[in-house]
């Protein structure tokens, strides 16, 4: 798993919105990249509609939100669509995104529970992993831009 310090892999991947988009394309700001397991499971579901409460707060940061899971695109535009997330999700079923952050547990076939908070530099400025207190992420990235960032 990527650590504080390490350089974030700029991907290009397909969002939720049909949009193709780069990392690259968000330097400058922080990123917050979270990785959930599966769409539509309770603990995933609760998370994600956490990180759309959020998003006026992350405004305020000049932060960009980006959801991740192994899910196939259908499954993630799905979920979004049903649970009103309106910030991209990534289909990650050929892996690259979670194994390029170290997230992908390959005899389980999902990604961890795990957020990366990249500083406007592209460099991993935090890293949260919590696989049970779903709702700690959101607090977590809370807690670090309100400490870092600038409004």
């Amino acid at each position: 798993m990527l650590k504080i310090g390490d350089l974030a892999p700029i991907l290009s991947f397909k969002t939720t919105t049909g949009e193709s988009m780069s990392l690259k394309d968000w330097l400058g700001q922080y990123i917050v990249v979270y990785f959930y397991p599966k769409a539509f499971t309770y603990g995933c579901t609760r998370e994600s509609i956490e990180f759309e409460r959020a998003i006026p707060l992350f405004e305020q940061y000049h932060a960009r939100i980006l959801g991740v899971s192994t899910d196939e695109q259908d499954k993630q535009c799905n979920f979004a669509k049903e649970h009103g997330i309106h910030f991209p999700l990534v289909a990650d079923s050929l892996l690259e995104v979670s194994r390029a952050f170290g997230v992908y547990r390959p005899i389980l076939g999902v990604a961890k529970r795990a957020t990366f908070i990249i500083d406007p530099q592209g460099v991993i400025a935090a890293v949260f992993h919590h696989e049970i207190f779903v709702q700690q992420h959101v607090k977590d990235v809370k807690q670090f831009l309100e400490a870092h960032a600038k409004t």
